[in-house]
């Protein structure tokens, strides 16, 4: 793992894990560049200082391809306060609905990232690596399906948070917020 500097100068997707309390839960927004750089920032404060940071956070990359916050629990009536905050990206800002479904969805891109040496860490953030530490799976003995969470007493924002930047940039390939390609048409074409 190599110590990289995000570039914020190219296209940029950034993923929100929500909190409404300071319980432990934190507010994470995790931004990656299209090498896979990226970076995360702790958002404290009250609910009004968290949309406040987030907004200015999200305007602060000129070149926001996509941003995925996620959506459960308290995440509808937060992402709309953010959305009315947000001067520059707001068409960019997109829910994000975490099941378990998604979540292994999520985890097994992040795990094919890191596998194939595709994704950068910045060597600094020790409280994403701590967090990887205790990020584990259970296989529920009747079901046989499997979940994924931090250990029972720790948290996994920062990884959630980064799961869904990554996503973002997975779905949003390309600036305005649409996986097509269109190619101009010709006028006089018949």
């Amino acid at each position: 793992i190599i110590l990289m500097e995000l570039n914020k100068n190219q296209s940029i997707w950034i993923g929100v894990d929500l909190s409404s309390t300071e319980d432990g839960d934190e507010t994470i927004l995790t931004a990656v560049d299209k090498d896979c750089k990226n970076r995360q920032w702790k958002i404290t404060g009250t609910l009004d200082v968290k949309y406040q940071k987030i907004a200015e956070l999200i305007d602060s990359f000129p070149n926001v391809t996509g941003v995925y916050i996620e959506a459960n629990g308290i995440g509808l009536p937060i992402i709309n306060e953010i959305k009315k905050l947000v001067k520059k990206h707001k068409s960019k800002i997109h829910y994000w609905t975490t099941t378990n479904e998604t979540k292994k969805e999520l985890v097994g891109m992040l795990a094919l990232r890191i596998a194939n040496k595709e994704i950068w860490f910045d060597k600094a953030e020790t409280e994403l690596y701590q967090q990887f530490g205790v990020f584990t799976y259970k296989i529920n003995k009747n079901t046989r399906n499997i979940t994924y969470n931090a250990r029972e007493g720790y948290h996994d924002d920062r990884i959630l948070s980064l799961m869904f930047a990554l996503r973002c940039r997975n779905d949003y390939p390309y600036s305005g917020g649409s996986n097509y390609v269109f190619m101009p048409s010709r006028p006089n074409r018949i």
